[in-house]
């Protein structure tokens, strides 16, 4: 008993049904119903679908601006750019960048961003907003994003004044009794379905039920509400670990009325011109059909109101000549003038007029949207080319805040799906997404040891083995794990790594040309000024090299460079850690001193062969000395010769 009373008195969640209903009665009350009306004229406007064939002609601006509009704002889908935050040479956060950036690209192909973005696109032109979200989902038993864009009228948000107000937002979705049943249990099938078309037949089996999936930041979860429906179908925690909370972004607004978020089409702002030039349109046109070349001659007897009235209502443009019974009423009475014929001069006059009135209110229209001649792909000859420059760099500001609101949402929605995968997805999928050539921290212990191994066996005078000739660099380089473990950590990847996107408008061949030349011309200069300085004061590398990534940092064409900028500028650095190298002494001193070299080496030369001579001089004379006395000796032991008896 005390159990049940302590669970009557516990309070009850405010959350409930009628909580979220009357939220969606706010909404409705203060955006939907108003903007849902605008939004059926508009369309009504645009496709023309609706339009009778015998009504007035109408002047189809509206279609052609948009139709302008389209490529001009978005004509590409967004390419991923993710970088570290910081250029301090982080080897994971930078290992990290990469396999998130490859995974997004997969990402963006196989779940069809372009498409979504361009639905985006095309209600942000003609409503002032678009929306969509990101989805985590399953495609052949594998996690994957999907991109899912919703109609004007199935996205709803709590009233605030602006965005970061918004308490809640709520995605409607259509369910069949079907999928419904799997979804929330045997209850959904007390749940009301209708038509979501309301010209369609009645107690059809395949009657749908509009479910709200509420997204409420104040309470920290997701309410399941069914449209005339008094209890709530679920109420679950978020599936999603998003910083921003939310799965989608903020909208792509337009126009909105100030201290609410109430989207403003862009043709309130010149409707009063569209009305009037449909209005010179149809009277152009009327005035036209009776644009004839008609004439009158004398017939039988008849009455000459009814012959002109004829006339002018016969649309048989080989009906020139109309007979006239009372001819004398037209006052003809010579031969010259037996044919009268009608006056169109005023008409034609009257038309001139008229096409000049409309196509100063065309121009008007042309001044409030912001669309010039040059978006339109229209100049005159005698233009010279800084004028045309002039007017497409006015023109391409003008629209330039809507280029700037897409690539801000599509930039988004990079962010929530890199969020998705980082958070989300096993390490098998993101190898075989991102395919990424990093080694594991298996293979790094195993390249440690061998080099290990190897160095002993090196200084030991033993034969080493055959080490692979990118080990130490596979060493140095991060696991696969420790990029996983870097992803996960929902901090780090925060603070390290900063994802955004390429432009999604059609680029300028001539633009992207001047911005690479420039690009090169700036790097190319200051390589051929810094790097003399670097070989002469080596301990200048380190500044040298952060300076060469700050000039390439202001390039958006040397995005692309800066992975093989890093690697000069650590280059950059292991040469100035380097001891200098002893100074190289003038060429000339070294000429002289290697003459000098040469002719020592001569007279050394010489004076060893003098010596050389002097020595065997001395020996010869020692030589012929000994001789002599040899010869000596032997005279003195000789008898004396008789001397003969003369």
């Amino acid at each position: 008993m005390a159990e049940t009373e302590t669970e009557s008195a516990k309070p009850q969640s405010k959350y409930t049904a009628k909580y979220w209903q009357d939220q969606l009665g706010y909404y409705r009350q203060a955006i939907e119903t108003k903007w849902s009306d605008q939004r059926k004229n508009l369309d009504k406007l645009y496709s023309r679908d609706e339009r009778a064939d015998s009504a007035d002609r109408e002047y189809a601006i509206f279609w052609a601006n948009i139709e302008v509009l389209k490529p001009a704002v978005y004509a590409k889908p967004p390419q991923p750019a993710v970088v570290p935050r910081f250029k301090d040479g982080n080897l994971i956060a930078r290992a990290a960048s990469e396999t998130v950036e490859r995974c997004l690209v997969t990402t963006f192909d196989q779940s069809d961003i372009d498409g979504c973005m361009r639905e985006v696109r095309d209600e942000f032109l003609r409503y002032a907003r678009g929306s969509a979200r990101a989805r985590l989902a399953t495609r052949n038993g594998s996690p994957c994003v999907e991109f899912d864009h919703f109609t004007a009228a199935d996205f709803a948000h709590g009233v605030a004044r602006t965005w970061r107000e918004v308490p809640w937002v709520g995605f409607r979705s259509w369910l069949n009794l079907e999928k419904g049943v799997a979804r929330f249990g045997e209850v959904f099938r007390q749940v009301p379905r209708k038509k979501r078309d309301q010209n369609a037949a009645v107690n059809d089996p395949e009657d749908q039920a509009p479910v709200w999936e509420i997204w409420c930041k104040d309470s920290g979860q997701v309410h399941f509400i069914a449209e005339d429906f008094d209890r709530p179908l679920d109420e679950t925690e978020p599936w999603l670990d998003l910083s921003g909370f939310w799965p989608c972004p903020r909208p792509a607004y337009g126009t909105v009325v100030p201290g609410k978020l109430m989207p403003v089409p862009d043709i309130r702002q010149y409707k009063d011109q569209i009305e009037e030039i449909n209005e010179y349109t149809a009277r152009i046109a009327a005035l036209s059909q009776s644009l004839r070349l008609k004439g009158f001659y004398p017939a039988g007897a008849g009455e000459i109101s009814e012959a002109i009235e004829a006339a002018i209502k016969d649309l048989d443009n080989r009906t020139v000549l109309v007979p006239v019974s009372s001819f004398a009423a037209l006052g003809g009475s010579s031969f010259k003038d037996s044919i009268v014929w009608l006056p169109v001069d005023q008409i034609a006059v009257l038309i001139k007029e008229l096409v000049e009135l409309r196509r100063v209110l065309i121009d008007d229209v042309y001044q409030i949207t912001g669309i010039s001649d040059i978006v339109r792909g229209q100049t005159e000859a005698s233009e010279t080319a800084t004028a045309q420059q002039l007017k497409a760099q006015w023109g391409s500001i003008r629209i330039r805040e809507r280029q700037n609101e897409l690539a801000r949402f599509a930039r988004d929605m990079t962010r929530i799906a890199g969020e998705i995968i980082a958070e989300n997805f096993d390490g098998k999928t993101i190898a075989e997404m991102s395919q990424v050539q990093l080694p594991t921290l298996a293979q790094k212990q195993q390249l440690q040891i061998q080099m290990q191994q190897a160095q002993q066996m090196q200084a030991a005078g033993q034969p080493v083995p055959p080490i692979p000739a990118k080990a130490k660099q596979t060493v140095e380089s991060p696991a696969f794990e420790e990029v996983l473990q870097f992803l996960a950590n929902d901090k780090a990847r925060g603070f390290l790594i900063d994802i955004e996107t390429d432009s999604t408008i059609q680029p300028n061949e001539d633009a992207e040309k001047q911005r690479r030349t420039e690009f090169v011309t700036a790097v190319g200069g200051f390589i051929a000024q810094a790097f003399p300085m670097v070989k002469e004061a080596p301990q200048l590398g380190n500044f040298v090299g952060e300076t060469l990534k700050f000039v390439a940092q202001g390039f958006r064409a040397g995005r692309p460079l800066e992975g093989a900028i890093d690697q000069l500028v650590a280059q950059i650095e292991e040469i100035a850690s380097q001891p200098p190298a002893p100074p190289q002494p003038d060429p000339t001193e070294q000429v002289k001193l290697q003459t000098a070299q040469v002719k020592g080496q001569a007279e050394e030369f010489k004076a060893k062969a003098d010596m050389a001579q002097t020595q065997m001089d001395m020996q010869q004379s020692a030589l012929e000395h000994h001789q002599s006395m040899r010869e000596m000796e032997m005279q003195a032991m000789m008898p004396p010769q008789q001397v003969p008896v003369q």
